[in-house]
Order: structure tokens, then sequence, then C-alpha cells
């Protein structure tokens, strides 16, 4: 007997609303996408890959060469913007 509570189609979620982990977000990165982080509670503050590097645009605008924290590496928050 089929669940009529279960649907059988899935709904799909947008990309920018998956949570991912560290090494997951980094990927994204690579390919172009820009990625923020729950936990900064900004979506003005985010990260790209540009001449190079890996990014990170803070609240006072400019970008800066991110220093990646422990708390960064074992995250599972973070998001595709755009």
């Amino acid at each position: 007997m089929e669940n009529i509570n279960q649907s059988p189609v899935q709904t799909p979620v947008k990309e920018q609303e998956q949570k991912l982990n560290f090494f997951e977000a980094l990927k994204k990165v690579v390919i172009g996408r820009k990625i923020t982080k729950l936990e900064w509670n900004n979506k003005n503050i985010y990260s790209i890959l540009a001449d190079g590097k890996v990014r990170i645009k803070l609240a006072d605008g400019e970008f800066h060469d991110w220093i990646i924290s422990d708390d960064d590496l074992l995250g599972e928050d973070f998001i595709v913007l755009e």
C-alpha cells in the first residue's frame, strides 16, 4: 500500500537554499560562484575566486585574502548567492 502522505516527486531546492559544507562550497567558488556562510549573517559578506586566490568581501566593501578558520573548515552552512 502506498503512503499517501509522501509525495512521489521531490520539489527541487534552489541552489542558493542548499546548505553546503566548506568543501562543497569551495567547489562552487572554483567554478565562479559567490558563496556566503549563514553564520556570517550578512549576504554582503561573501567569497569569490579572484586573481587565483579565494577572496572575501567584508563589510568594509573591500576584498581581502580569506584566512580560513577552523570554524570555516567545519562549517556546513554555506550557501550559493545569485
